[in-house]
């Protein structure tokens, strides 16, 4: 289980996306609240209501709009 940084401009981090070993990814915010899921098998984004963010992997865009 990798977690990948996600910075603003001024390299402070605001989020990570994290791995979760069967190819579906999420995204949580700098204190480690759930944002939202990708899932290859879908290739749908959805936040942490399971309803649809977008088409393809969205959670940096996530993590970003949600800063």
């Amino acid at each position: 289980m990798s977690k990948t940084a996600v910075r603003n401009a001024s390299h402070d981090i605001i989020g990570y996306i994290v791995d979760l070993g069967d190819g579906r990814q999420k995204a949580v915010d700098e204190c480690e609240r759930l944002l939202g899921y990708f899932d290859p098998a879908t290739n749908l984004t959805r936040d942490r209501f399971q309803l649809l963010f977008g088409m393809g992997n969205q959670l940096e865009a996530m993590i970003r709009w949600g800063q």
